[in-house]
C-alpha cells in the first residue's frame, strides 16, 4: 500500500470520482472531496475529527447534497 494512504488518522484527498472510488474499492478508506474537507474543518475546527479514519466522521446531510433550503420552504418562494 502507498506510504500515504497507511496513516490511519491522515486525511486522504481526492477530488476525482474515478481517484476517490478506485481508494474506496482497494483499501478500506475513504478519499474526500475537497468540499468534503472544508466541511470537517467547518464542524470540527482545522485539525478535523481526532481520532484513526476522520473520514468517517464525516456523514453527509441532505444539506451537503442537495444545498441548504430556502427559508421557510419551496413553497415560501413561489407565494
Amino acid at each position: 500500500m502507498e506510504e500515504h494512504l497507511r496513516g490511519r488518522e491522515r486525511q486522504i484527498h481526492a477530488d476525482g470520482f474515478s481517484c476517490r472510488e478506485q481508494i474506496q474499492q482497494t483499501t478500506d478508506r475513504k478519499a474526500l472531496h475537497l468540499a468534503e474537507v472544508v466541511r470537517m474543518a467547518t464542524l470540527h475546527g482545522p485539525e478535523g475529527p481526532a481520532g484513526d479514519y476522520p473520514e468517517r466522521a464525516y456523514l453527509p446531510g441532505p444539506e451537503d447534497v442537495y444545498g441548504a433550503a430556502p427559508p421557510g420552504g419551496a413553497a415560501a418562494q413561489s407565494a
